[in-house]
């Protein structure tokens, strides 16, 4: 299941780590540089995005600096990894443009919209 989260990656993370709890992300980055989208999912974001930054990423290593534009948060790496499919297949910048304008996916049956990431 989804879940929303309208806090700054850092306080989510730490709620996580006082409760325990491990969620899973599927997120979009956005290169200025390329003026690329890369989706993908993880169980840490920050972690993720200082890799991606680093380099370590076949596609990405290309598009420095990469930002977070657009996240969901999700209970299960399945869930996540499903999300994850399912933007990929649709092959549209103009889906992924109106995720993140919009802060939600499109009917997936959730009443729980994804929360928008800003970094400030």
């Amino acid at each position: 299941s989804r879940r929303s989260r309208h806090l700054p990656i850092r306080l989510t993370l730490n709620r996580l780590f006082l409760f325990g709890v491990i969620l899973y992300y599927t997120y979009i980055l956005y290169s200025k540089t390329r003026d690329k989208y890369y989706v993908g999912y993880t169980s840490n974001l920050t972690a993720r995005l200082e890799k991606h930054n680093a380099g370590g990423s076949r596609f990405t290593k290309s598009g420095i600096p990469w930002e977070i534009v657009y996240f969901e948060e999700y209970l299960d790496k399945s869930s996540a990894i499903k999300r994850e499919n399912k933007i990929k297949k649709k092959k549209s910048r103009k889906y992924i443009e109106n995720l993140i304008a919009e802060g939600r996916p499109e009917n997936s049956g959730s009443p729980v919209a994804p929360a928008t990431c800003r970094f400030d």
